[in-house]
């Protein structure tokens, strides 16, 4: 008889979640499954069958970011925090198999077509999966050997400049508005529309998706506290600090390049 796992929302992750020698490591999954609730329901984990969710291949090793935030952070938060999504949302969409051949982003894009009595936690479980996928894809090692791998260029860096009057510009307005947001989310960098070169920054609370917006993100910051709160405890601003240092914007230039033609992003 399939044993019935309790999955719970958690919207902050609690200092009280730290381990007594200071990392938020052996704690964080027993917070994850029981603290901090707006919403709980039962999933059954024995029935994930069908669904093929799973984590994405990394372009960068976890060590490559140990100068930056604290060792071990980055498996942790992958591994354990980015895998409990993908369980949750692969076991309450594996019930359902109308969705069996749907990917994640069709889900997202298209929340009408999902049941009333589980839309809310799809939204949730499946905005934080796939919020994650998007935030791997768009990170990379930067030893700032080389000019082109600190900044954006060609198409993109063109748009920055129309669109907020060049990076720096940007980057203040991207840092203000993830600052700005009280409680969890995620900050985008997204065209305005589906093939419309021009940008937007869209800041979304917990784990809301620009997928149902019809804004296609080009690069996303994580702004749960289990991103930085083991490094920089509650100081959000030094994590976008270091943000800036990790993204691989070769990637973020491909993805935009994509998105205005039209064509599948890698």
């Amino acid at each position: 008889m399939p044993y019935p796992v309790l999955v719970e929302r958690v919207h902050s992750f609690p200092t009280s979640c730290r381990s007594a020698g200071g990392s938020a490591t052996p704690a964080a999954p027993i917070c994850l499954a029981r603290l901090i609730l707006q919403r709980s329901i039962c999933l059954d984990f024995n029935r994930v069958s069908r669904m093929t969710f799973s984590l994405i291949p990394l372009l960068f090793k976890y060590e490559d970011f140990d100068c930056l935030i604290a060792p071990g952070v980055m498996r942790w938060h992958r591994e354990t925090i980015h895998a409990q999504y993908k369980d949750a949302i692969n076991a309450l969409l594996a019930p359902l198999p109308q969705f069996s051949e749907k990917s994640i982003e069709e889900i997202l894009s298209h929340p009408d077509l999902l049941p009333a009595s589980i839309r809310d936690d799809a939204m949730h479980f499946g905005g934080g999966y796939a919020n994650h996928q998007f935030f791997w894809k768009i990170l990379g090692r930067n030893d700032r050997t080389d000019p082109r791998e600190i900044l954006p260029q060609g198409a993109l860096a063109a748009a920055i400049d129309v669109d907020f009057g060049g990076f720096e510009r940007f980057q203040a307005q991207f840092s203000e508005r993830a600052l700005d947001l009280k409680g969890s989310g995620w900050a985008f960098l997204s065209l305005a529309a589906p093939r419309n070169p021009r940008l937007e920054i869209v800041v979304l609370p917990n784990n809301g998706s620009v997928l149902p917006l019809r804004k296609p993100g080009i690069l996303v910051c994580d702004l749960w506290e289990h991103a930085y709160l083991d490094t920089f405890r509650e100081d959000r601003s030094r994590w976008l600090d270091v943000f800036w240092s990790m993204l691989n914007w070769r990637m973020c230039e491909t993805r935009y390049e994509c998105l205005v033609a039209g064509r599948p992003t890698p």
